[in-house]
């Protein structure tokens, strides 16, 4: 996703939707803030489509361990947890280097209002 990696390469706040649409080869200059609107819908929308994906890994893990006959352990949840970011670690995957940025420019996500409904 080429508005993650620029974000995360140089910070929410100092990439423009123009930049995004030159990245991402798009000849029609206003082509991102037509489908967006606006940086914040942007970011809104990459946090939406990520987080998406981590709850599910993280749904899938804590079912394993509620379903195991082992007791539950606070190693367990913690694990399912970090392993569900770590899903994040493929080749084109910027979003932990972008939620750096984010947390860094903007701090706490729960103010921005992006978690999926």
């Amino acid at each position: 996703m080429v508005a993650e990696r620029l974000f995360a390469d140089s910070g929410i706040s100092n990439v423009s939707l123009r930049d995004v649409g030159a990245a991402a080869d798009q000849r029609n200059n206003g082509a991102v803030q037509y489908h967006f609107g606006d940086r914040e819908n942007l970011v809104r929308e990459i946090v939406r489509f990520r987080t998406a994906g981590i709850i599910e890994v993280r749904a899938q893990l804590l079912a394993q361990v509620v379903a195991g006959n082992t007791p539950h352990r606070a190693h367990d949840y913690i694990e399912a947890f970090v392993m569900s970011l770590a899903s994040c670690l493929t080749e084109g995957n910027h979003y932990l280097r972008f939620l750096s940025r984010f947390y860094a420019d903007r701090g706490d996500l729960s103010t921005f209002h992006v978690l999926p409904d």
